[in-house]
C-alpha cells in the first residue's frame, strides 16, 4: 500500500513538472495548474491506504451512512469551491476544496468503520499469506471496477487537455463531479 502511495505521488509530481510540454495552455497559468496537479496527484496517491477502510461500510451494507457522507462531503467541496474562487483562488482553491472535503470524508468513513465494525485491527503483523490471497481474490474485482470507473472519467479530461485549451477542462469536470 505504502508503494502504491510513493509511486502514485512520485508520478503526480513528474506530471506537474511535465504538464507544459504534455498540454497546451498560457504560460501564466503554468505555475497554478502546476500546483494543480500536485494537490490532485497527492490526494490520489492518498486515496489508496484511505479507501480500503471506507469500503467496510459497502462490505457492510451501510450504505445509508456512506451515502450521508458523500453527500455532506459535495455540499462542502461546492460551498468551499464556490467561496474559494470567490476570494481568487481558482485552480489552486478548486484543487484545495476537492483535498479537503475528500479527505475529511474518508476520515468521516474510518470513524464510521470503527464505529461500525469495532473489532476491525489493521497492522502490518496483521498480514500473512493466506490473508493475502483471500484479500486479494475478494478485493481483485473491485479494485478492477473502481480502477476502470477511474480511466473513463480521467481519460476524458486528459483527451480535452491535449486537444482544447485547458480551460475547457473545467466546465466538464464541474459537470462530471
Amino acid at each position: 500500500c505504502s508503494s502504491d502511495l510513493a509511486v502514485v505521488a512520485a508520478a503526480s509530481l513528474l506530471i506537474c513538472w511535465l504538464a507544459p510540454l504534455i498540454f497546451h495552455f498560457p504560460p501564466e497559468t503554468v505555475t497554478e495548474i502546476r500546483y494543480g496537479i500536485a494537490i490532485i496527484g497527492i490526494f490520489s496517491a492518498l486515496q489508496f491506504p484511505f479507501f480500503c477502510i471506507s469500503a467496510v461500510l459497502t462490505a457492510t451494507q451501510r450504505y445509508d451512512i456512506s451515502n450521508a457522507i458523500g453527500i455532506v462531503t459535495r455540499l462542502l467541496q461546492a460551498g468551499l469551491t464556490v467561496l474559494l474562487l470567490k476570494n481568487g483562488y481558482g485552480l489552486i482553491g478548486i484543487s484545495s476544496a476537492v483535498l479537503a472535503s475528500n479527505l475529511l470524508g474518508y476520515v468521516c468513513r474510518w470513524v464510521a468503520a470503527h464505529h461500525v465494525l469495532p473489532e476491525l485491527h489493521i497492522s502490518f503483523g496483521q498480514v500473512s499469506r493466506e490473508s493475502f490471497s483471500e484479500f486479494f481474490t475478494f478485493g481483485i474485482w473491485n479494485v478492477l471496477i473502481a480502477g476502470s470507473r477511474r480511466l473513463i472519467s480521467y481519460t476524458d479530461v486528459i483527451v480535452i487537455g491535449l486537444f482544447l485549451p485547458v480551460a475547457a477542462i473545467a466546465p466538464f469536470a464541474v459537470a462530471v463531479s
